[in-house]
């Protein structure tokens, strides 16, 4: 037999403290520091699921496709919306403008009856631009009744907008 030096029993200790220090959890070692790998040591534990490198990759991948998609049919929906109110804002900024452009012309043309009106010189000419002024006013009348109604629609939905919920 041979005689076991007090070196060699500090090296083995230190080898097995070095092995079961670095040795992970589900690979036990033996006393003499090599790994025990037995059937319950390498398969996962109950109820735990692991996948393949490939299978984490292709889930990975679809789930941002899906993600993707749920997100384009989220801005399609939005566009949508927002080209609708696009074109009703372009419709009433349409009829706002050419009832006020009208709105401009009655002035002007009621304006001139009234220069006309002061040098008229006999009564049928001035009965003609009283007649004129009238239906000038009644139309400028109008145009700005369009206005108002288009302004009032137009704030009224803004308001409605910046309501706080209730």
């Amino acid at each position: 037999m041979e005689a076991i030096s007090s070196s060699d029993c500090d090296d083995s200790i230190q080898r097995s403290e070095m092995a079961q220090h670095y040795s992970s959890p589900h690979r036990p070692t033996s006393n003499d520091g090599r790994s025990e790998l037995s059937p319950s040591s390498v398969l996962p534990a109950a109820g735990a699921t692991s996948f393949s490198v490939k299978t984490t990759l292709r889930l990975a991948f679809a789930s941002l496709l899906v993600g993707t998609l749920v997100i384009g049919g989220f801005a399609l929906a939005q566009i949508r919306s927002i080209g609708s109110s696009t074109r009703l804002i372009y419709d009433q900024g349409y009829a706002a403008g050419t009832a006020a452009e009208e709105a401009r012309g009655y002035v002007l043309r009621a304006s001139r009856a009234q220069r006309s009106l002061l040098t008229a010189s006999d009564t049928k000419e001035r009965d003609e631009l009283g007649v004129e002024i009238n239906a000038d006013l009644r139309a400028i009348n109008g145009q700005l009744i369009t206005l108002q109604l288009l302004s009032s629609d137009a704030s009224g939905r803004f308001q409605a907008r910046c309501r706080p919920n209730d």
